[in-house]
């Protein structure tokens, strides 16, 4: 997941399974192992995306939501992790939310959006609004009741048009 702000920084899972940061200064590679700061080690099962207008990685972690490592300057290893969830009210309640660990069903569009296959197989999203991440299951729009069901493959976002599609 490359930093497109940044092109001597990239985020990507290790054979380990942790989120790695690779920064080139030089002609050299400086790899760092991020570490969780809040004692729960969430490893990456799917996809690792880079999210540039939120400087975030986000990546599809064993507890089936996005996870994600942010900058900090007040950890250790210079970010802090957290992932996603709809219910802010019970982080570890189990909620509508939960994303399949399957390749290929983490998007994110120029815009700063997260799309995703969830593990029910609807079209779901993720949008930043007023300093909160809002979770939304998506509806056809040609009938505006009848969510986006039996989502069956990969998504793909076009970045020059900020359009979302899927295999149904």
């Amino acid at each position: 997941a490359p930093n497109i702000n940044n092109p001597n920084e990239v985020f990507y899972r290790g054979i380990d399974n942790y989120i790695y940061v690779a920064n080139k200064i030089g002609s050299v590679w400086n790899i760092k192992k991020l570490l969780f700061n809040d004692g729960s080690p969430i490893l990456a099962v799917g996809d690792v995306r880079y999210l540039p207008q939120h400087d975030l990685a986000l990546y599809v972690g064993s507890n089936n939501r996005i996870n994600l490592f942010g900058r900090s300057t007040s950890t250790s290893t210079g970010f802090y992790h957290w992932y996603l969830t709809s219910n802010w009210n019970c982080y570890w309640c189990i909620s509508n939310d939960l994303i399949s660990p399957t390749v290929g069903t983490l998007q994110t569009t120029p815009n700063g959006e997260v799309f995703y296959r969830g593990i029910d197989n609807k079209m779901h999203r993720y949008y930043y609004e007023s300093g909160n991440w809002n979770h939304q299951i998506l509806s056809s729009t040609y009938n505006p009741t009848h969510p986006v069901d039996f989502v069956k493959g990969d998504i793909v976002v076009d970045p020059n048009i900020n359009c979302v599609f899927y295999k149904g």
